[in-house]
């Protein structure tokens, strides 16, 4: 049996001629060493835009191109009329023999020009098939010894070729020898080899950003129609803009003169949000700062930062930002006379609903929490587990004040395979996303974690050198408290540096850094490229909120490393998935 390529004929090729021949080519044991190719398209052909052979063989006799004409055929005063199946004519100046032969020689030609002169000594010859007719006219324009008949089919068609080499064989006496197995190879692969070529993943990211791009401006209509509210729950789960909505929404109400304060519980967040606010025109009537910082400055320029300096000196952390922070600024503000705000707005407002930081926000409120306006963004998900600051009673006191919900419904960040990923690692629901044209997610396992070090410096190198990715593009994140996994990745061999993520560095990284940082403080951010080290556990509602943060700060492309024993683990959480979506 030949080699066919294409293996198989395309459903679209109507010539049942050709579909004769093709399986005749295909059956013949003797031209098992035979490479048949189907539908050969010239784009350099020498008098036409583009020309086409029905079938070029190849093997170590040469290279022979073949013509098929099924149906009937005539000619009229040099006009030539082949007619089909049902009778249909068709009429054309050139006949099949000139055809095939100026096909022949341009396919020659370009052949020549990719491999040199030698091709001058590999045998070329041409055949005209007419599989349905006896074709027996004779003519000074063609030779009989290369036709192909109807009553030629009732021999193996290897018998019409051994008549087409002895034929051109003997008219090209200038070849002498067979084409060797590698000059094959050569004219193989470059006629019709395999080939991939993979789209860069920089495109894709460009790709899937415009996509974003697009939804993101969309959810801007959750604003508009929540306008004439002056108390709003925006919630929704990861991905769905709260962060930008946040910063629109300081944009309108500062654009109606109206001073706006802007609060989030992280402090990368915070420096984020600061940065972000000054590109906006009446910036000046924003402050946007972590709630702490916020507290801490009015502390710092009351009359009680002594007895505050010397009181978080003897207590514990959560003491201290639980309750001694809220205290001294409700101390600092009714010691003073301080201007109040007219709006506030929470970002990630799960980390902050509780009472202690509530009712120190309902003093600077213009008309307190009950009649002032205020915005609450925040992730309907368990996310209030990993700080543990979430407080459902406090969400139904807010409501009672007119709070109105509002659920944002659009992913406007994941790709469905992110957002579909996440789900089942982290059993929470995700929000539908219309973002299709994302890569999807990599799982990678590691033994232990110089494995994974060494696994995640070969990713970095490979994203970087070989799929062109920004560096600025790219962050790592691994679970907070682990300083074991956070050493082992500041360790990294690479070409480029590895840096800590920090309040300082947020607003202005350096180039030729990738920043590592701790899924705890990168809540509320995100990036095009996330890579997830040392998740080692998945079973828990604080381990669920952590994965479920990490995985969701991805926009295009996520890589999550596992610990090799979760391999059970990790087998449960699809099929709870497939349980609960099913």
């Amino acid at each position: 049996m030949a080699e066919m390529i294409p293996p198989y004929i395309h459903k679209d090729i109507k010539s049942a001629a050709e579909r004769k021949i093709f399986e005749l080519i295909k059956r013949d044991s003797f031209l098992s060493d035979c490479t048949c190719f189907h539908s050969l398209g010239l784009a350099r052909h020498e008098r036409k835009i583009y020309g086409e052979i029905d079938f070029v063989l190849l093997w170590k006799g040469g290279i022979y191109c073949l013509e098929v004409k099924g149906g009937g055929i005539r000619r009229e005063r040099g006009v030539w009329v082949f007619s089909d199946r049902y009778g249909k004519e068709y009429y054309k100046r050139e006949g099949p023999f000139r055809q095939v032969s100026s096909a022949m020689f341009s396919l020659k030609k370009d052949l020549e020009t990719k491999f040199g002169s030698f091709i001058g000594n590999v045998l070329m010859g041409y055949g005209v098939l007419f599989p349905d007719i006896e074709f027996t006219k004779d003519s000074p324009e063609w030779d009989r010894d290369i036709i192909y008949n109807l009553s030629d089919r009732i021999y193996p068609f290897s018998d019409y070729i051994k008549k087409l080499v002895f034929y051109w064989r003997k008219k090209c006496t200038n070849v002498k020898e067979n084409i060797g197995k590698e000059i094959i190879e050569k004219i193989k692969n470059y006629i019709r080899g395999d080939f991939e070529i993979i789209v860069p993943l920089w495109v894709k990211i460009k790709d899937t950003e415009k996509e974003i791009l697009k939804l993101t401006k969309n959810q801007y209509r959750a604003l508009d129609r929540m306008a004439v509210n002056p108390r709003v729950f925006f919630r929704g789960p990861a991905g769905t803009g709260k962060t930008l909505l946040v910063l629109e929404q300081a944009k309108r109400i500062s654009a109606q003169n109206k001073k706006v304060l802007t609060l989030c519980f992280n402090s990368l967040l915070g420096k984020k949000l600061e940065d972000a606010v000054k590109g906006i025109e009446n910036y000046n009537l924003i402050h946007a700062r972590t709630i702490h910082k916020f507290f801490y400055e009015f502390i710092k320029k009351g009359n009680f930062f002594e007895n505050f300096a010397k009181e978080i000196e003897r207590k514990n952390t959560n003491d201290i930002y639980n309750k001694i922070y809220p205290k001294y600024f409700i101390k600092s503000f009714e010691s003073g006379k301080y201007p109040k705000y007219d709006c506030l707005i929470v970002d990630e407002g799960q980390d902050i609903l509780r009472e202690n930081f509530f009712l120190p926000l309902d003093f600077i409120l213009e008309g307190g929490l009950e009649h002032g306006q205020w915005y609450i963004f925040y992730d309907s998900n368990n996310q209030g587990d990993l700080y543990r600051n979430f407080d459902a009673n406090l969400v139904n006191k807010l409501r009672n004040f007119g709070g109105t919900d509002y659920y944002l419904d659009i992913n406007c960040r994941n790709s469905k395979s992110i957002a579909i990923q996440t789900a089942v690692v982290s059993g929470f629901d995700m929000a539908e996303t219309t973002i299709q044209c994302g890569t999807k997610v990599v799982y990678l396992w590691y033994k232990n974690l110089s494995n994974q070090k060494n696994q995640i410096a070969d990713l970095i190198t490979k994203l970087i050198d070989d799929q062109e990715v920004s560096t600025e593009d790219i962050t790592i994140l691994y679970p907070g408290g682990s300083e074991k996994i956070k050493e082992s990745l500041l360790e990294m061999n690479l070409n480029i540096d590895i840096a800590e993520l920090t309040a300082k560095n947020i607003n202005s990284p350096k180039g030729n850094t990738i920043y590592i940082c701790s899924i705890q403080a990168y809540k509320g951010l995100e990036n095009k490229v996330i890579v997830i080290a040392g998740i080692n556990q998945m079973e828990g509602n604080w381990v669920d909120t952590l994965n479920y943060i990490g995985m969701s700060r991805a926009k295009e492309l996520l890589y999550v490393f596992i610990d090799d024993i979760m391999h059970k683990s990790f087998k449960n959480k699809v099929k709870k998935y497939l349980e609960r979506t099913v």
